[in-house]
């Protein structure tokens, strides 16, 4: 078997005999693995479907992080399938600038067992250019809220409320609601009899 293969062009193969780049190492399994001891190390494997697979390994304390540090930007583009971000105790999106997320001609869908929280010291906008902006909920409540003592909610355009404020899905306020410019409450069901 073919071990280590050098070409006049400069490329290496490691179980290859005709290395197609600097570096090849063809085999199954592992291909290449990085150890900083006996018991620390991350190892890169690329399965049938060209997949790659990189573990890190920790076997004191299971802290083996996975870090990437760039002097630019870092683009990761699943262009034939979905991204996937699983973290056991949370997903943290930190920076010193804006956070932005571009789905281009596609849909963002967030799904969550628990709670959605989005959280900012200044102002959180949802905006659309050109289609309605739709907050939904299946099921339960949509929860609008804002500080106590200043004007909890701050409408400044109209606001479509898709049901009835009178009867089975309710508009609730528990606090203080700011209506400016052209903005009114607009309900697509006709008002119940009695209504409070």
């Amino acid at each position: 078997d073919q071990h280590l293969t050098i070409r006049a062009s400069g490329n290496v193969g490691i179980g290859t005999a005709d290395p197609d780049s600097n570096l090849e190492i063809f085999g199954t399994g592992t291909q290449l693995k990085l150890s900083n001891n006996a018991d620390d190390s991350a190892a890169f494997a690329v399965g049938t479907n060209g997949d790659l697979t990189i573990t890190t390994v920790d076997a004191a304390a299971s802290a083996a992080n996975f870090t990437v540090v760039a002097d630019g930007a870092v683009d990761i583009d699943a262009n034939a399938g979905s991204l996937s971000l699983d973290g056991s105790t949370g997903i943290n999106i930190g920076t010193e600038t804006d956070v932005a997320i571009d789905m281009n001609s596609s849909t963002l869908d967030i799904d969550a067992s628990g709670a959605i929280t989005i959280d900012g010291t200044a102002a959180i906008g949802i905006t659309s250019t050109s289609t309605d902006t739709t907050i939904k909920s299946t099921g339960a409540r949509v929860v609008l809220s804002g500080s106590s003592g200043s004007d909890s909610v701050l409408v400044q355009s109209d606001m479509e409320i898709l049901g009835s404020l009178h009867g089975g899905s309710p508009l609730k306020v528990n606090d203080d609601i700011a209506l400016t410019g052209s903005a009114r409450f607009k309900e697509q069901s006709a008002p119940n009899a009695g209504q409070n």
